[in-house]
């Protein structure tokens, strides 16, 4: 298990904005924010497998739209924008299996918006389906070395 970035330190945290609702000081309802540990490890299907944590204390669903920290959710300010804070965040949707990690914030936001438009049960079966089906690929266990020029 090859160790990222810091080879030291096994874990990451970062706060992540979730499911749970609170009142804000004014009095309005909001996401409650989190903290997300990340493995630092090369395989992505263990790098993220601590958030497995955040679904069981109901921080995340088990499927839903990429869970953001909330700087980032404060910067949606267009109604389609907003329109992916409608659905839960969750370990694993749309974004999560068919979105690159380095594609454009806009592009993961418009996956986002687009599940939370149209999010069903029976789609929600789809995307466990396909999680399990790449939890048990090769590219999740063994990812391709970064491309040099």
């Amino acid at each position: 298990m090859a160790l990222r970035q810091s080879p030291g330190t096994l874990f990451t945290a970062y706060p992540l904005r979730g499911n749970k609702i609170a009142l804000s000081d004014y009095g309005m309802p909001q996401r409650t924010e989190f903290t997300s540990l990340e493995w630092n490890v090369d395989a992505p299907v263990l790098r993220h497998l601590p958030r497995i944590l955040a679904v069981v204390s109901g921080d995340l669903t088990l499927v839903g739209t990429l869970p953001i920290n909330l700087d980032a959710a404060s910067l949606r300010t267009e109604d389609w924008e907003k329109l992916a804070d409608q659905a839960p965040s969750g370990l694993v949707g749309p974004t999560q299996l068919h979105v690159p990690v380095d594609a454009p914030e806009e592009e993961k936001l418009m996956s986002d918006s687009f599940y939370a438009a149209h999010f069903n049960f029976r789609q929600d079966m789809r995307y466990l389906l396909q999680a399990m089906l790449a939890l048990l690929s090769r590219k999740a266990w063994f990812p391709e070395p970064p491309a040099t020029h």
